[in-house]
């Protein structure tokens, strides 16, 4: 059919804006969790005795060359997809050295270009 284009059908339209709210929503929920494993981080390090005792019953070790690997291995679990699990230490990390504030991870990362992504570039 000459003069019709598929992006212009109101039903694809109605599918691309609920995959792109859905995509909102699910981005928003992984800030917050990333809001909360930086929260537990401060939390880590307030408490070291608390924080390894912790890791030693999860069976997780230190790595000091990423040391919020572990963070996200309890928040996320240690079989969680190792490409997501090194991001979001990234996201930790580069949180950290940048001093964002408890509770601000998810500010920065929604103000932050690219995101998550972003960051880790």
């Amino acid at each position: 059919m000459a003069g019709v284009h598929v992006s212009s059908h109101p039903l694809v339209r109605h599918k691309v804006a609920r995959l792109r709210a859905a995509d909102t929503r699910h981005r928003a929920t992984l800030y917050r969790v990333l809001g909360r494993a930086h929260e537990f981080a401060a939390a880590a390090d307030a408490d070291p005795v608390g924080y390894d005792a912790l890791l030693a019953s999860a069976g997780i070790a230190v790595q000091l060359r990423a040391p919020m690997t572990p963070i996200v291995k309890l928040i996320f679990g240690a079989d969680y997809d190792k490409t997501r699990l090194t991001e979001y230490a990234a996201v930790l990390a580069h949180a950290r050295r940048m001093g964002v504030a408890i509770g601000a991870l998810g500010h920065f990362l929604d103000s932050f270009e690219g995101g998550i992504k972003g960051v880790v570039k």
